[in-house]
């Protein structure tokens, strides 16, 4: 038991809340130094799903705000540790990944749309029909619908219901203190209503 304690104790775990707070300001460097300073095959495995979450977050910061070869490492970093932790996910929550990593993909290589799309849409419906309930999976197909043009099958106002779905799961799940997607979900509520508003 002592050696248990000791090995966990001795894994740095980033605080939740702290990291949450640099979300809401913007200041993700915090979220970087934790993912390149953990040890991520050596953590506990619930731990290992709490870095997956940072890293699927990160991810998204990274392909949008950093250099393309800074992007590409942090992108190939969370599919490397999503297939470490895919015996850990449910499938919903793996497919709800994997869409995401796509979109990512797609952001570092619009020349690939069509391939990337596809996937995207593909491994989207997969995460839903998996579990309709799945926070991942309803909020990664809200992204999907709110990010697609209407020609290509986007809709605001399904994702709108979709953000608002998984916003009441997090709700239900009593899982909204310092919860950055419980967030990205309220967010994106409040986007889809003023677009629909103002359209």
């Amino acid at each position: 038991m002592l050696l248990f304690v000791a090995s966990v104790s001795a894994y740095p775990q980033p605080d939740r809340c702290t990291l949450y707070s640099d979300f809401l300001q913007e200041q993700m460097d915090s979220w970087g130094h934790a993912l390149a300073t953990c040890s991520f095959a050596e953590a506990p495995a619930s731990e290992q799903l709490a870095l997956l979450d940072l890293e699927y977050g990160y991810t998204a910061y990274a392909v949008q705000f950093l250099k393309p070869d800074s992007a590409q490492y942090c992108l190939n970093r969370f599919l490397s540790h999503l297939d470490l932790c895919h015996p850990l996910l449910s499938d919903a929550d793996y497919w709800a990944y994997m869409s995401a990593a796509e979109s990512y993909a797609l952001k570092l290589d619009e020349s690939a749309v069509l391939t990337h799309g596809m996937r995207i849409f593909r491994y989207a419906k997969r995460a839903i029909e998996a579990d309709s309930t799945s926070t991942l999976a309803l909020s990664v197909n809200a992204n999907v619908m709110f990010y697609t043009p209407k020609i290509a099958g986007g809709s605001k106002k399904k994702a709108l219901q979709l953000y608002q779905k998984a916003a009441e799961q997090f709700r239900l799940q009593g899982d909204t203190t310092c919860n950055w997607q419980y967030r990205e979900a309220v967010t994106g509520i409040e986007r889809c209503k003023k677009y629909l508003k103002n359209k």
